[in-house]
């Protein structure tokens, strides 16, 4: 076997370049595995990624992720308890209601379970449409008294 043939062979391997001159897009698995506790079960899968271009590419890793377990938040920190209100229906379709007991809600925000703000409106009413929200759950805010946050609570968009 010639030895500069083996050479050139593994230095196009090594390199990420077969021999036509282009980059080998493969994605090889280099690990993997589950991990668990007591109400968590994550699933794990690292391997090479590989982004490219005309003219180059660069790798990194990838480590997508399966969470089971509950996700949710149990305790929103109450800014002012002495607001009396309800806000129904919980869960929803289309219309959520509130009745801030007798005080006037100047500002609605709604954020995404990962934080982002999905609606922001300054109605004075006591409804909002959320047909077009995706299903899930939601972080909700009221605003009375001068934009201070009266209420936080979360609704489930079904």
């Amino acid at each position: 076997m010639n030895v500069k043939a083996v050479f050139f062979g593994l230095f196009s391997a090594i390199s990420g370049f077969a021999y036509g001159g282009g980059p080998v897009l493969n994605v090889v698995n280099t690990t993997e595995g589950t991990l668990k506790n007591n109400s968590t079960i994550i699933d794990f899968n690292i391997g090479e990624l590989m982004v490219t271009n005309i003219n180059s590419y660069t790798t990194g890793f990838l480590q997508p992720q399966k969470l089971a377990g509950p996700l949710a938040v149990s305790n929103f920190n109450q800014e002012n308890e002495t607001y009396s209100f309800s806000v129904y229906p919980n869960p929803t379709s289309s219309y959520i209601y509130w009745d801030l007991a007798g005080n006037e809600v100047k500002k609605v925000v709604i954020f995404g379970i990962t934080g982002n703000k999905v609606i922001e409106t300054l109605s004075a009413e006591s409804k909002l449409n959320v047909e077009d929200l995706s299903p899930g759950i939601y972080h909700v805010e009221l605003y009375a008294d001068g934009n201070k946050v009266v209420k936080k609570f979360k609704i489930v968009k079904n």
